[in-house]
């Protein structure tokens, strides 16, 4: 809707300066009093919600591109958008912030992280999928692998999920659920060196250095730079000659 109040349009102006200068507080404020005067104004209701997006006050924010919607329902799709770009971003945030506090082994804090991501999006498999290796990295592999399971339940076709769940079959000794699913990992993607490495470390492990080898020299035709996959190559050929 055009400005046509001359104290208003000075207001919008004033305003948009102290955005600008990333002053938001002093920029809702005289968006508050605006409002007052022109509460149907939807410019100043948009810019009301870029304030308080500044200040962290989302809720808020939200109730503004509402009235907006209120004021011009031809906005209630763009509002529908907005909300879902909005949501998109959170859950990225939780993802990324989730992902320095596992680096950090605050593992229960990030597993809240990936738990809000699940309500957002039940969906998200690398969410199910990290709360698992939260699980496996506290010691508690039983939910670790309900949790990878969660995450095959969405997506079956999902190679690092097998990896991670065979990592905490064969932390629990279960060595032949361990190779069944490092054989899934390969079997949905045979350039997946990971898959291979660890079956090699599993299949040492357990004395069979011919087969490991085979993982080893496997990892390092896709990943030549690998100094774990020739160290332990080495190893196996000690081994058996």
């Amino acid at each position: 809707m055009p400005v046509v109040n001359p104290k208003i349009d000075t207001l919008i102006k004033k305003g948009e300066k102290h955005l600008e200068k990333g002053q938001f507080e002093d920029a809702l404020r005289i968006f508050d009093f605006a409002l007052k005067l022109d509460g149907n104004n939807e410019k100043l209701w948009e810019y009301k919600s870029m304030a308080l997006n500044e200040l962290d006050r989302v809720d808020e924010a939200f109730e503004c591109l509402e009235k907006i919607a209120e004021i011009n329902p031809e906005k209630k799709k763009w509002l529908s958008q907005m909300r879902k770009n909005s949501e998109i971003e959170r859950c990225d945030k939780l993802m990324k912030d989730a992902e320095l506090l596992v680096a950090d082994q605050q593992y229960k804090r990030a597993m809240s992280n990936y738990k809000e991501v699940i309500k957002s999006d039940p969906t998200c498999t690398d969410a199910y999928m990290n709360i698992g290796i939260c699980y496996d990295l506290l010691g508690d592999y039983s939910s670790a692998i309900d949790f990878y399971d969660m995450a095959l339940e969405i997506f079956p076709l999902f190679p690092k999920a097998w990896l991670n769940k065979a990592i905490t079959y064969q932390n629990m000794r279960d060595f032949g659920m361990a190779l069944l699913c490092y054989g899934r990992a390969i079997e949905l993607d045979r350039k997946y060196s990971p898959a291979y490495y660890n079956k090699g470390v599993l299949l040492m492990e357990t004395g069979d250095y011919r087969l490991a080898l085979e993982c080893f020299t496997k990892t390092l035709d896709i990943d030549p730079i690998n100094e774990n996959a020739k160290f332990n190559a080495e190893a196996c050929i000690r081994a058996f000659n």
